[in-house]
């Protein structure tokens, strides 16, 4: 443990929360946890704390060493901007962002103060009442100011994590993959939950969970190419047909399933499984 190091926590939800489960766990001395109305202080006298009607702190016990924003993006800046405004020696700070989106750049206003700033992103989905469990095994991603950087990785492998240091540009890419795989994976099942509601199906995500997570397996064992399969990995037009015409009027779905569909066509190209005659026809098909 980094037992010199005292923990402090802006934002209580569900990140938050699992850091604080972490830190408590471990042992650290969590000096303070903010939400929006009110602060808990803490001391090394165990059971001891003041809990204090406030939003920012004022004096130097109300702030650890290492300060975690877990925060919502559109908030990080501008909270970055009120304590750097209060006369804290901040030259002996470490701040720490939990933004997937934002880089340390985020906190420049605290850098100017003297502070190291980084940014540390868990690549997992949180919820409340999620503990410390949710950190193992994933990786968190780690950019910013390098002294800081070495002991955040001490901190992440501590949470049975894998840390991983990279650019603020790579960060923005992570995030933006990391979107589409898990937040859009659920609207694309909500357009098959509701195809199959709306035939009366009412067993739809029961029907296709077994489908769904085979299809994760393959991809996690085999890779993504190889893992493709359905009409368009065979050249099937008329199934791919078929379904545009069941699609009918429902042009969103319609748009939905040629998008996805000519994905699925470049992946089926990549593995050479079809001739320049049927893949013009799926372009064809897909761009009406």
């Amino acid at each position: 443990m980094i037992e010199q190091y005292s923990i402090t926590i802006i934002g209580r939800g569900a990140l938050g929360s699992a850091l604080f489960d972490f830190f408590n766990e471990k042992s650290y001395l969590i000096r303070s946890v903010w939400n929006k109305k009110q602060v808990e202080i803490r001391t090394k006298v165990e059971g001891s704390v003041d809990v204090l009607d406030k939003h920012l702190p004022t004096e130097e016990r109300e702030m650890g060493d290492l300060i975690f924003l877990a925060v919502p993006d559109d908030q990080i800046e501008l909270l970055s901007d009120e304590l750097s405004r209060i006369p804290i020696q901040w030259e002996k700070r470490f701040i720490i962002h939990c933004s997937g989106n934002l880089s340390s750049d985020a906190c420049s206003s605290l850098k100017k103060c003297g502070a190291k700033v980084a940014a540390m992103h868990p690549i997992q989905t949180f919820n409340r009442g999620d503990g410390m469990q949710r950190f193992r095994d994933i990786y968190v991603t780690l950019e910013g100011d390098d002294a800081l950087i070495s002991i955040l990785i001490l901190i992440v492998k501590q949470m049975g994590a894998k840390p991983l240091k990279i650019t603020a540009e790579q960060k923005r890419v992570i995030h933006v993959a990391a979107v589409i795989a898990s937040n859009y994976m659920v609207s694309l099942l909500h357009v098959s939950e509701s195809l199959l509601n709306d035939a009366g199906i009412s067993e739809s995500l029961d029907i296709i969970q077994p489908l769904v997570f085979q299809t994760v397996q393959n991809i996690f064992e085999k890779g993504v190419k190889e893992s493709l399969t359905g009409p368009i990995s065979r050249g099937d037009i008329q199934s791919v047909k078929y379904h545009l015409e069941l699609l009918g009027k429902d042009k969103h779905t319609r748009e939905i399933y040629k998008l996805l569909g000519s994905e699925a066509l470049v992946i089926a190209q990549k593995n050479q499984n079809l001739d320049e005659k049927i893949i013009n026809q799926f372009l064809a098909l897909f761009s009406q």
